[in-house]
């Protein structure tokens, strides 16, 4: 009962008077009215009713999580992540609003600038779309033969237009500073492959694509263009059928073979790959072979018979990119479709904030130069440094009492821990920064300013594979509320985006911000030694440091983890590696808070309750379904509670005893480092 409460039920007994019951109601419905606001600094009190043995979730995000309203146009927010994102989003989105009133904008902020104004012209989007789609429609009506089919595909590849074609560039596992190229063909629509299985998802799926045909083509019969949609939808389940799932393909990542070109022209001589070869890829580039299964599809279905569902599901896949402001009603189906079945909003963001968000992801580097110093004034950076030092510390320590792993293998850890490179707060060189070449926009054609940049990313990851891997520059903006580990670099990376509360409290004690975002750095850091790290050595070569038999230790602990999370649910194969990083992470903090698990209780409480509060959050039903068939990440509670029952630190804290339900004997505990 909160105190708030409690005053008025007094008031109302010792007065005896409806007036004061009735505010008294008022004031209690008032009090519990879930929000949606943002603080500047969130409170997060703690769920007393709750044991913190049995439930350290409800009793760490209770609380926050009921008195919090989703919003309409958002399908999920991680308090420490969402907060910290939309703080960050609100003042780009200021900024945006009174652009015209900036002065000495640079070249980069004046592209920008362009590329917002466009997007905000709704008449001539619409405009645009209209001839778009027209333009769609008579390209599909030119293809006569499977052929043409295919180099229509071949040639939106190389224009960075949809197409079932599609390559990626990625570092060479034995030469990580010059680049592989690898292809995929892919016919799958829906998320995963569980999506298909579900007749009621599969039928709305096929009406959504009749009505798009309804849309395209409107004096066409409407049964028709369903058994078209049904066609389409069946194709897309036979590629399912065939295509790997994602714990599969978190596994394929690094053992994927290397191909020569002459074997993989004979993989794929069904789409004929070599002229782009020859274009575009010099013939020191290796190629990796992620998932032949697609091309052998690709071998068997690329045929004369399947040529109208073919076309259908282009026009399908690739119009929907132009079909939102002259396409309104169609638009309302397609989110409608998303909500009920994919976890999406019920209702999309205002178009400022959607205009706002695309310039985020069209210019993410050159929008944070602009904004970060007024954001982030006098950033406290030597007290995060400091964090960051303790914490690769307390891995250098770790490893060196660690039990169970040989000589040979510590050697290679520490090698690999010491020699990481640490880019934390923001880019310090232009090589860091990277930025993409300037370009001249319109201020009316959104779409045009899209594929402006699109061919010019497109051309720049060609020159890529001339010029080799630029290991200093940064995978995400400074403003971004993340981090991440590069195994093929060596290197962690933390932009001060997330260096904000509950992660990073400037003013708080080390204890707190080891417990938070010191967490974040060991579980980043313990990618670089966990499962797959460990085929990577500190140069960033795929090299195994680790023994075999330490290997195979090291899945035996891996294996109950995979147990623990299957049984409450998740994909433990698929999340296997974001658990082990969440354990290390967790344990290494600790450990550089605690060295000796010398501390008083109140600190190890403290410790605890920060680094839980990082995983609060609500979710729609559709959106957890979605993550925890396709996201390497376990949800909140899980993050919280199952990783709790391996912490001793814990245990000892809230005094943990059999019978409990986050207790485990020592000896069912899970330790890898």
């Amino acid at each position: 009962m909160s105190l708030l409460k409690f005053r008025f039920m007094i008031l109302a007994i010792v007065l005896q008077s409806l007036l004061f019951s009735a505010l008294a109601q008022a004031e209690e419905k008032k009090a519990v009215v879930p929000s949606s606001a943002i603080p500047e600094k969130r409170i997060y009190s703690l769920n007393e009713k709750i044991k913190p043995c049995d439930d350290f979730h409800e009793y760490v995000c209770g609380d926050v999580e009921a008195s919090f309203k989703l919003r309409e146009d958002r399908s999920s927010h991680t308090f420490s992540f969402s907060d910290s994102s939309e703080r960050l989003l609100d003042k780009k989105k200021e900024f945006f609003l009174n652009i015209d009133s900036e002065k000495n904008l640079s070249q980069r902020s004046l592209q920008m600038k362009s590329y917002y104004k466009a997007c905000m012209n709704e008449k001539e989007s619409a405009k645009e779309e209209i001839a778009l789609v027209g333009k769609l429609k008579n390209t599909i009506e030119k293809i006569k033969t499977i052929q043409d089919f295919i180099s229509l595909n071949k040639k939106n590849m190389e224009n960075d237009e949809w197409s079932f074609l599609s390559y990626e560039i990625t570092p060479n596992i034995n030469k990580p500073l010059i680049y592989d190229i690898t292809f995929d063909a892919n016919f799958m629509f829906l998320p995963e492959h569980s999506y298909y299985e579900n007749k009621e998802l599969t039928d709305a799926y096929a009406q959504l694509m009749a009505d798009f045909f309804t849309t395209v083509y409107p004096e066409a019969n409407k049964a028709d263009l369903l058994k078209r949609a049904l066609a389409v939808v069946e194709f897309e389940r036979r590629f399912k059928d065939i295509t790997p799932r994602p714990a599969e393909m978190r596994k394929r990542w690094t053992e994927a073979p290397y191909v020569k070109r002459q074997d993989y022209f004979k993989l794929t001589n069904i789409v004929g790959l070599e002229q782009f070869f020859n274009k575009n890829v010099p013939k020191t580039t290796l190629i990796r072979d992620f998932v032949p299964e697609n091309f052998l599809f690709a071998q068997k279905e690329l045929k004369a018979e399947n040529l109208p569902v073919l076309k259908d599901m282009y026009l399908f896949r690739s119009a929907r990119e132009f079909m939102d402001d002259a396409y309104p009603d169609l638009f309302k189906k397609r989110l409608e479709f998303s909500h009920k079945y994919l976890g999406g909003p019920p209702v999309r963001a205002d178009r400022q904030e959607r205009c706002t968000s695309s310039v985020m992801g069209a210019f993410g580097k050159e929008l944070d130069l602009e904004l970060m110093n007024r954001i982030f004034k006098n950033f406290p950076k030597q007290k995060m440094v400091d964090v960051t030092v303790k914490i690769r510390q307390s891995i250098v320590d770790g490893i060196k009492k660690n039990t169970w792993l040989s000589t040979e293998s510590k050697k290679g850890a520490l090698e690999k821990i010491e020699k990481a490179t640490l880019q934390i707060i923001q880019p310090n060189s232009a090589k860091e920064w990277d930025f993409k070449p300037i370009q001249i926009l319109s201020d009316t054609q959104p779409y045009a300013n899209g594929r402006k940049l699109a061919l010019a990313g497109h051309k720049r990851t060609l020159d890529r594979l001339k010029t080799g891997v630029n290991i200093y520059a940064w995978g995400m903006p400074p403003l971004t509320v993340n981090a991440y580990y590069d195994p093929t670099k060596n290197k962690f990376v933390m932009p001060i985006g997330i260096l904000q509360y509950p992660f990073f409290v400037p003013e708080g004690d080390i204890i707190e911000n080891l417990g938070a975002v010191g967490a974040v750095v060991g579980h980043e850091l313990g990618h670089s030694i966990d499962d797959e790290g460990s085929k990577f050595n500190a140069k960033g070569e795929l090299k195994q440091w680790m023994t075999n038999a330490d290997v195979e230790k090291f899945k035996a602990r891996g294996a109950k983890m995979i147990e623990q999370f299957d049984k409450i649910g998740h994909n433990g194969s698929l999340t296997l590696g974001e658990n082990v990083a969440d354990l290390v992470g967790l344990t290494f903090a600790y450990n550089a808070a605690f060295p000796e698990n010398k501390g008083t209780i109140e600190d190890k409480k403290k410790f605890f309750v920060a680094n839980g509060r990082l995983w609060c959050e609500v979710v729609r039903d559709k959106a957890k379904e979605m993550q925890l068939k396709t996201d390497p990440h376990s949800m909140g509670y899980a993050r919280i509670n199952e990783q709790m029952k391996h912490q001793p630190g814990f245990q000892e804290a809230y005094s943990c005893k059999k019978g409990d339900k986050l207790f485990l004997e020592p000896k069912d505990q899970i330790q890898i480092w």
